[in-house]
């Protein structure tokens, strides 16, 4: 089954995740153009560079792939100590954000100019410790929101103050979502 899809930022290719551990690369015909093959676990999400010449896809085993078009694992590494739930990456693309199930949520700085292993710039911590489901770059990229199983969402600048506590829902914040003038940050669980 499909956990995850997302378009790219032309609207022209989907990536879906799935249970089976493959994502795989979509035209809007529908045609398959790659599996991304490489993950042994389940992929909770995925996601474009905003270039789209990178696919990020997020896997219970921990791990966060990052894929060229053609299906090829440009960088592997263990992001987390448990289920890495999300990925994003900034408007720019210079950064990767993760969420986790062991109570982070990280920010990563790619290297574009080779195939070296993101670099951890920081790990944020919710004040409950627990489990994050989502995170989410607002569209400046200044601020870091994530929801999670304390039923909170955490808003962050990126130089790690922790801004804002959003208390409200009964179960646990699945989603989490900056609107495109960054004034408005939803939750949903």
């Amino acid at each position: 089954s499909v956990l995850s899809v997302a378009f790219s930022d032309d609207g022209e290719y989907l990536v879906t995740g799935s249970w089976d551990g493959v994502a795989r690369l979509w035209n809007l015909a529908g045609e398959k153009l790659a599996d991304l093959s490489g993950h042994d676990k389940p992929i909770w999400d995925a996601a474009f560079s905003p270039d789209g010449q990178t696919i990020a896809t997020a896997s219970v085993n921990r791990e966060i792939k990052l894929w060229d078009f053609e299906g090829n694992v440009k960088s592997s590494f263990t992001a987390h100590l448990g289920e890495v739930r999300s990925v994003e990456f900034s408007t720019d693309g210079q950064f990767l954000l993760s969420a986790s199930l062991d109570g982070t949520v990280r920010l990563w700085r790619l290297d574009d100019r080779s195939k070296e292993l993101p670099v951890l710039v920081r790990a944020f911590r919710g004040p409950t410790q627990s489990g994050f489901i989502d995170a989410s770059f607002s569209p400046d990229g200044r601020l870091i929101a994530a929801g999670g199983f304390d039923n909170i969402t955490s808003v962050w600048s990126t130089d790690g103050e922790l801004l804002a506590r959003l208390e409200g829902h009964a179960a646990e914040v699945r989603s989490v979502s900056f609107s495109s003038d960054g004034q408005t940050l939803v939750s949903a669980s």
